[in-house]
């Protein structure tokens, strides 16, 4: 691995007045169009609200938050993607497709807290149609693990239980719009029973699809008397392993680390991790591309300079922890004979769309503390100083003027592009004494929050209980018949606040 490669594909150097920095990204969809990086108050990271519609008997239905449609012809069964939409309070209506506010069926206050996921459902038949709000757990999830759960919204199928087929009931005594605790299940494939009173069984699910890292919320649609009672699996990513992530090559269960030359004045350096070469003849201002390592605590990192033997004069030798699927950065920093190797772990976690995840380390060694502020607008980070690492900023994607200050005084200022759906470390590098003060921005690919819809099970033929059914492996292939028109739809208009 090449430190000259790994800096044409992950990194650029930002130095001076009006330079840009453009990296390539996937473009997530941002509902309504762009969004401005202004003045304004660009750094609270988004709420997410999908859009479920379970009102039997009830038209395609439009949604309007605030006023604006956010979605539009709404099929009894499908539901929505994540909608990004700015935390606080909001009026939701609903009205039947093509109405105006002033046909809402639905009129409800809304409070979103910024960063949280939400489903938004209607439910009950049409005279009596109604909105219920529940909250989605996307924190993460163990390896191996999915976070399962099961919302009651059938309006004639009374209480129901859940379990396994011919196995352990899972959830129990579930009441008409209500939704159960989470359960952290092995992923897997499940068939699953639904049953009334009497034990009677209403729905049998075969082959239902239960992926590691993400959390399913199954919904229970439609109506016994009119044989529309199906279930709506809902599937959220929450977390996936860091090489999946970032498109290396790698284990289920590894890390992923990329080593950065940040100390002025160093030579090339050969890096070594637990006596194994990571890079050979790195140059100070650039990093390698992120690399698979095995999950394990005191993982040796040995710095040298390049060409040189590891044990024989390091530069820097010292040792760090790596959890399994996590991404971490190694910097090394200081002068050239004060080294040091900081490691920081990357926040990979999905993404609003439309949204970026920022954060900024000190590694100038004359520097002193600094501020990172948007030009005429937010002060991002304060008080920065030397070897210090920030918590990461949620911003809305698009170009910023930044602007780093010492005492107020700007000493570099410029313009960076952020990405949707990208993680940015940006690296305060070299030295004000000789004019080098640079940025070395990093770039890594996060997710997009994503809603997909599992695949839907219709009634059928009421089944009969069989014998302990086993978790099978979660490749299996599912043969389900859909539930009429279930599927994501688009959205149209982003909401203010």
């Amino acid at each position: 691995m090449s430190g000259d490669r790994s800096v044409r594909s992950f990194s650029v150097v930002w130095r001076g007045l009006a330079a840009m920095l453009l990296l390539v990204g996937t473009l997530a969809v941002v509902l309504g169009g762009n969004r401005s990086a202004s003045a304004q108050d660009v750094t609270e990271t988004d709420a997410t609200l999908r859009v479920v519609h379970a009102s039997p008997g009830s038209p395609n239905i439009d949604v309007l938050v605030d006023g604006q449609a956010v979605v539009q012809d709404l099929a009894f069964g499908a539901a929505t993607e994540y909608l990004p939409i700015p935390g606080g309070d909001h009026k939701v209506q609903v009205v039947p497709t093509g109405q105006n506010a002033d046909a809402a069926v639905i009129d409800s206050d809304l409070s979103l807290d910024s960063g949280d996921a939400y489903i938004f459902m209607a439910v009950n038949r049409l005279n009596e149609i109604e909105g219920e709000v529940y909250d989605v757990n996307i924190d993460n999830v163990d390896s191996g693990k999915a976070r399962v759960r099961v919302i009651h919204a059938s309006p004639d199928a009374g209480n129901v239980d859940v379990s396994v087929t011919g196995g352990d009931e899972l959830w129990g005594d579930i009441e008409y719009r209500s939704a159960t605790d989470y359960k952290d299940l092995d992923a897997g494939s499940y068939s699953l029973d639904i049953k009334g009173d009497g034990d009677r069984i209403l729905l049998t699910a075969q082959n239902l699809p239960i992926e590691d890292g993400s959390a399913y919320d199954i919904i229970a649609i439609g109506q016994i008397s009119d044989s529309t009672f199906a279930l709506l699996p809902l599937q959220t990513t929450v977390s996936i392993p860091c090489a999946t992530a970032l498109g290396i090559e790698g284990g289920t269960e590894d890390s992923c680390v990329r080593i950065v030359h940040a100390a002025p004045g160093s030579p090339e350096v050969d890096v070594y991790l637990n006596e194994s070469p990571i890079v050979m003849g790195l140059t100070f201002g650039t990093s390698t591309d992120f690399v698979a390592v095995p999950e394990g605590d005191d993982r040796k990192i040995q710095v040298v300079a390049a060409g040189g033997t590891p044990g024989d004069g390091d530069l820097v030798d010292t040792e760090f922890d790596v959890d399994g699927r996590n991404a971490y950065e190694v910097i090394v920093s200081g002068n050239p004979d004060d080294l040091e190797a900081n490691t920081a772990e990357l926040n990979l976690s999905p993404l609003p769309a439309g949204q970026s995840r920022v954060r900024v380390f000190h590694a100038s060694t004359d520097a002193g503390g600094i501020d990172v502020a948007v030009a005429d607008g937010p002060t991002l980070f304060e008080d920065v100083n030397f070897r210090d690492s920030t918590d990461y900023s949620t911003v809305d994607s698009g170009t910023y003027s930044l602007q780093i200050k010492k005492d107020d005084t700007v000493v570099l200022a410029g313009d960076l592009t952020f990405e949707p759906g990208m993680v940015y470390d940006v690296v305060a590098i070299g030295r004000t004494d000789d004019n080098s003060l640079a940025l070395l921005v990093l770039s890594a690919t996060s997710l997009v929050r994503d809603g997909s819809v599992a695949t839907p099970v219709t009634q059928g033929t009421a089944a009969v209980a069989t014998a302990d059914s086993e978790t099978v492996d979660a490749t299996t292939t599912a043969d389900l018949t859909a539930v009429p028109t279930a599927g994501a739809v688009e959205a149209t208009a982003t909401p203010t606040s």
